[in-house]
């Protein structure tokens, strides 16, 4: 899709580069997001409202599908649980 896109418009390698490791880094920060909301521990006891299970009782991340051997994207999930104190939980890769 940006390879395509960034065609149509006439950008030349090193700008198609450029986008395509933008957009990566769009896609992975919003997974990231999701990740944090669905595991900080600390935005749920301030919040009142409880949906899903507590996330201190989550031990295992699942990262499935094509994009789960992308090794930004596994570097970003460790980091992202790292930054939020999370070091009990275990990430699954396909290897």
């Amino acid at each position: 899709m940006v390879e395509r896109s960034a065609q149509s418009i006439g950008c030349d390698t090193s700008q198609r580069k450029a986008l395509a490791q933008l957009f990566q880094e769009a896609a992975v920060g919003q997974l990231e997001d999701k990740l944090k909301m669905a595991l900080s521990t600390k935005s749920s006891k301030h919040s009142g409202l409880m949906l899903g299970p507590d996330p201190a009782s989550i031990k295992h991340v699942v990262c499935s599908g094509g994009v789960a051997s992308n090794a930004f994207l596994r570097e970003r999930v460790t980091r992202c649980l790292d930054q939020i104190g999370r070091s009990d939980v275990t990430v699954l890769f396909p290897p």
